[in-house]
């Protein structure tokens, strides 16, 4: 695809300012606002260096207005007003113009760093509302990578692009506004600023196609490395134990390197356009004191002042460059954030709104199918799980049992069929308010990096209620005793995913959280997978204690853990084959016979 080269209206007008628009909306107006206030006055500064100059060498005598060309309203306004100009007079305005000029300068670095930190803000929350409201089905298809740069590495760099923009914007305006006072002081200036202009923007277009192109790459590249690392932690002790950790290294130090060399020929480009700012701007101010000089009879003042505007513009329209060039290289971080927002908005879950009291409502599932992409996972599913009572998935891995009480859950929709909580379809449910009654537990229990404590309670106060709440879960998920023999009890930390504990430990914490909230429904994947027998029996009685408190929704492997069970569903292929109490189902359905068999139940 062809690159533009600068274009003012891509700077002010849709691709970008939009983005910022979406986010500062007026403010944006104050920040420009500033800019040109801070414009005026320095122009209007510098205007009084001619007086003084004319004083300086006249030993005192009467200012000439016409020395500064048209602009010599400033010295009238200033004589209209009853001053007559002196050496200290024309000092006293100079310092005047400069201080004001400076509380300007104070006043909008204050303004902007506040509006930047509120912009930030506001950045990363939506990108957090965005991804809490992303489909569950979708993310499963996610690139973990790319959401986790998005989310950090990205965020940083659109900071700086912020910077960058609005330093464009500024340095724009300052520059307009030169270009305006030139213009009123001597007419053949412009001639100077286009011709500036057009050579330095055939000189930096290229330098902005290659930014640009970089910028892309880099962010390619950020995505990679991301993906690699959030591997690299994961499966960290597989990595170590087998030695692959130093063929896994090597992948992280290529990528790291292609980062480099990257950021390295960015770092080339704009040492480039620095080193050739000065040099540029120098040749252009000679011609121009060549021109005014030999060929234009204007005043010396007028010449004077057009050259210390002319100087004044040659620098921000360097600087626009400049910024400008810098905006771009990391223009790639912001096309990424708006396709990350864009793909988040197009799969945002869909919520119901109504909040049934579900202590009464039994779960009916009908004629559900469900597909990942053409591959169809569930079959006409027909299920009816009565309020309050304990029912167990059962059947070879692959036959659907994970994927249908994720669909219980509200995390995957059918794609034909229905979910009804009693009378009410689950479409129609408010999602955040039915998960808020799930008790959730899977083979791969979330242990986070905190306290005991604040793993089970999920970062309740430690109120002597809570206390004995968070008590009373320890005990049910057996976990107490053992929290008495450790230094620090309930404040002991579990360190990054529960490496201070063992495999059945993390598995009991995650029962005792869940079992700690006020829940209606009770899942179970697998959840006594990684214990030992012992503490499974003694878990599985804890649970047993429980029936009828809520519904209960069993997944194992392990049919001796579902024994209790009030039905028993078999399924294989995406199929319900059968549904009957586990004596029942042991008689009349062969495949559920030699399951038992094999176990020897």
């Amino acid at each position: 695809m062809k690159e533009k080269k600068f274009d003012i209206k891509k700077l002010l007008n849709f691709t970008y300012f939009k983005f910022y628009w979406k986010y500062l909306k007026w403010r944006m107006l104050v920040i420009l606002l500033f800019s040109f206030l801070m414009g005026l006055l320095d122009g209007l500064g510098l205007t009084m260096f001619i007086p003084l100059f004319e004083l300086a060498t006249n030993d005192g005598g009467a200012v000439s207005p016409e020395k500064l060309g048209d602009m010599k309203f400033v010295v009238e306004w200033i004589e209209a007003a009853g001053i007559d100009l002196t050496i200290n007079k024309v000092l006293v305005f100079m310092l005047l113009l400069f201080s004001l000029k400076g509380l300007l300068v104070f006043a909008e670095s204050t303004y902007k760093l506040k509006v930047r930190l509120n912009f930030v803000r506001k950045l990363r929350f939506d990108h957090f509302d965005d991804l809490d409201a992303l489909e569950y089905k979708h993310f499963t298809t996610s690139d973990s990578g790319r959401i986790q740069n998005t989310l950090s590495g990205e965020v940083g760099a659109i900071v700086n692009s912020f910077t960058h923009y609005f330093g464009t914007l500024k340095n724009l305006i300052l520059l307009c506004s030169y270009i305006g006072l030139a213009l009123v002081s001597n007419f053949q200036f412009s001639i100077f600023i286009i011709l500036g202009a057009i050579i330095t923007n055939g000189i930096y277009s290229y330098f902005y196609k290659k930014t640009k192109q970089l910028s892309r790459e880099k962010t390619k590249v950020t995505h990679g490395f991301q993906g690699l690392l959030i591997q690299f932690v994961q499966h960290f002790k597989y990595l170590k134990a087998t030695n692959n950790s130093k063929k896994y290294k090597q992948k992280l130090k290529d990528i790291i390197e292609d980062a480099i060399k990257i950021d390295f020929t960015k770092g080339i480009l704009s040492g480039i356009l620095s080193g050739i700012r000065e040099p540029m701007t120098i040749a252009i101010i000679v011609l121009a004191i060549y021109v005014q000089l030999n060929f234009f009879s204007a005043p010396f003042g007028s010449i004077l002042l057009s050259l210390l505007f002319f100087y004044r513009s040659l620098n921000y329209l360097v600087s626009v460059q400049n910024s400008w060039n810098q905006f771009l290289g990391v223009t790639g971080s912001m096309e990424n954030t708006e396709a990350f927002k864009e793909e988040m908005i197009l799969n945002k879950e869909q919520k119901g709104e109504l909040q049934p009291i579900l202590t009464e409502l039994s779960l009916s599932i009908k004629e559900v199918d469900f597909y990942y992409g053409s591959e169809q996972i569930l079959n006409q599913i027909n299920l009816d799980i009565p309020n309050r009572s304990t029912v167990a998935l059962v059947g070879e891995s692959g036959s659907g049992k994970t994927t249908l009480v994720n669909m219980i859950a509200g995390l995957l929709k059918p794609d034909q069929g229905c979910i009804q909580i009693g009378n009410y379809s689950l479409n129609d449910i408010d999602l955040n308010y039915y998960r808020s009654k799930i008790g959730y537990i899977t083979q791969e229990p979330a242990i986070f990096n905190d306290t005991l404590f604040n793993n089970v309670t999920f970062w309740d106060e430690p109120s002597a209620e809570n206390l004995e709440r968070f008590n009373e879960a320890l005990k049910k998920a057996a976990l107490y005793d053992f929290v008495q023999t450790l230094k620090n009890r309930h404040e002991v930390k579990l360190g990054d995913n529960g490496v201070t504990l063992s495999g059945g430990q993390k598995q009991r914490v995650s029962i005792a959280r869940e079992l700690y909230r006020d829940i209606e429904i009770l899942i179970l994947d697998e959840a006594t997978s990684a214990l030992d027998s012992q503490t499974e029996h003694e878990i599985q009685t804890n649970i047993d204690s429980l029936k009828g408190q809520f519904t209960t929704i069993i997944i194992a492997h392990r049919l001796s853990t579902v024994k209790n069970a009030d039905q028993i569903v078999l399924m294989d292929q995406g199929k319900v084959l059968d549904v009957a109490p586990l004596e029942e189902l042991a008689l009349k359905n062969k495949k559920f016979k030699q399951m038992l068999d094999l176990q020897e139940f």
